[in-house]
C-alpha cells in the first residue's frame, strides 16, 4: 500500500520540474534575446529541480528517525517550505538577497528593487540566463536552509511556531546573509558556489542555538529510542544525496 502511494507522489513531484526543462529546451529562442543561452537556462532549470528534490529528501530522512506519531508533523515541516520560502523569497527575499543596498549594500539589498519579482533583468548581469530564472534557483536554497533547521527541532516544537518563526528567520537571518555572500556584499570576495556558509553554516549555528533554548530532551540519556522506519531514512538519504551531488556538480 505505501509503495504505490509513494511513486504516485515522487511522479507528481517532478511533473512541473520536468514541464519547466521540456518548455525551455524545445522552445525557439528569439533574435532579440541573443544574448540568452538556451544550455545554460535549461542547466540552471535542472539544477533547480534537483536542489527542490532534496526538500522531500530531507522530509524522508528526518521522518524516520522519529517516533511513528510524530512522523506527519516532522516531515510536513519541510515540505511546508515549499509553501512559505516561496512567499517569502518572491516578496522581499530575493530583493534583500540580490538588489543594490546603497549605503548599506556591504549587509542587505533593497527590499522593495525585485520585490514580487518586478524590475527583475531580463537577462541576468554576468550571466546569460533569464533573470526569473536565476531568482528561481536561488530561491531552491530559500527552501531547503530552513528545512534543514528543522531536524534540530523535531518533537519538541509546534508546528504553528515553525511557521511563524520560518518566514521571520529568512528575512532576518538568510536574506543578509545571501546577500553579503552572493549578492555582492561585504563577504563577496569568498567563493560559496555549494553554499556552505549560506545554507550550511547559517543553519547549522541556528539549529545549535534554537536546540541550547529549547533545552535537553527529558528522556535522554535513560530512555533513547530507535528511529521507527530505517527504510525511509535510506530513501531520503538517497533522494538528497543523488539531488545534492547532481546540482552541485
Amino acid at each position: 500500500m505505501f509503495q504505490p502511494r509513494l511513486r504516485r507522489f515522487l511522479i507528481a513531484l517532478l511533473v512541473v520540474p520536468a514541464f519547466q526543462l521540456l518548455s525551455s529546451a524545445l522552445l525557439p529562442a528569439y533574435a532579440e534575446d541573443a544574448a540568452l543561452s538556451a544550455a545554460d537556462n535549461t542547466l540552471i532549470l535542472t539544477s533547480a529541480a534537483l536542489v527542490l528534490l532534496m526538500t522531500p529528501g530531507l522530509a524522508f530522512f528526518y521522518g524516520g528517525f522519529v517516533q511513528a506519531r510524530n512522523v506527519l508533523n516532522t516531515m510536513a515541516m519541510s515540505f511546508v517550505m515549499m509553501g512559505i520560502a516561496t512567499l517569502v523569497w518572491v516578496s522581499f527575499g530575493f530583493s534583500l538577497a540580490f538588489s543594490d543596498g546603497g549605503a548599506l549594500n556591504a549587509v542587505i539589498g533593497n527590499p522593495f528593487s525585485f520585490a514580487m519579482l518586478e524590475n527583475v533583468p531580463e537577462i541576468w548581469p554576468g550571466l546569460a540566463i533569464p533573470g526569473l530564472s536565476f531568482a528561481l534557483f536561488q530561491g531552491m536554497f530559500a527552501i531547503i536552509t530552513p528545512a534543514l533547521i528543522s531536524g534540530a527541532l523535531v518533537e519538541r516544537i509546534s508546528f504553528r511556531f515553525w511557521c511563524v518563526f520560518t518566514p521571520v528567520w529568512l528575512l532576518v537571518v538568510y536574506a543578509p546573509l545571501a546577500h553579503m555572500v552572493w549578492g555582492g556584499g561585504c563577504l563577496g570576495k569568498d567563493l560559496d558556489f555549494a553554499g556552505g556558509t549560506v545554507v550550511h553554516i547559517s543553519s547549522g549555528v541556528s539549529a545549535l542555538v534554537l536546540a541550547g533554548l529549547v533545552g535537553w530532551r527529558k528522556q535522554w540519556p535513560n530512555s533513547v529510542r530507535p528511529p521507527h522506519d530505517v527504510s525511509q531514512i535510506l530513501l531520503g538519504t538517497g533522494l538528497a544525496g543523488l539531488a545534492s551531488m547532481a546540482a552541485v556538480s
